[in-house]
């Protein structure tokens, strides 16, 4: 993999930047090492692979399990459908159009009720509302 993958480092190398720092941390020089090692990037992608990687570690050593290549690369796409998912659901989210609700007075020589109410459904605990008021507000 020698010079195949094309760090800050290796473009810097080609000449084709100026710059070998890494481009999100900026103050070391970003090779395979910084990229799969070092950069603080790095360590949290790692970090979340980790504790699965030793589960199956520890599967294959204390009890015969056996786990291949396919196996690894499908339970990462799986987790990849899993984050996909998320990240469309925040768009959803991201996309929704803001309504302002605004009160409007009832007729002169009238009287309006406004209520609310809300719940926790963890708790079963509710609360409730109102207030009344005229024309004036």
């Amino acid at each position: 993999m020698h010079g195949r993958l094309l760090t800050n480092a290796e473009r810097c190398r080609r000449h084709m930047v100026d710059d070998p720092s890494c481009s999100s941390w900026g103050a070391c020089e970003e090779n395979m090492e910084h990229i799969f090692h070092s950069c603080p990037n790095a360590v949290v992608v790692w970090g979340s692979l980790v504790p699965h990687n030793k589960h199956n570690r520890n599967d294959i050593v204390f009890q015969d399990a056996s786990f291949n290549g396919s196996t690894i690369i499908a339970q990462c796409r799986a987790w990849e459908r899993v984050v996909r998912s998320n990240e469309i659901k925040k768009l959803i989210v991201k996309n929704r159009v803001t309504k302002l609700i605004q009160w409007f007075a009832p007729a002169s020589g009238c009287w309006k009720l406004n209520t609310d109410g809300a719940v926790k459904h963890s708790t079963k605990e509710a609360s409730a509302g109102g207030v009344i008021r005229n024309s004036n507000g």
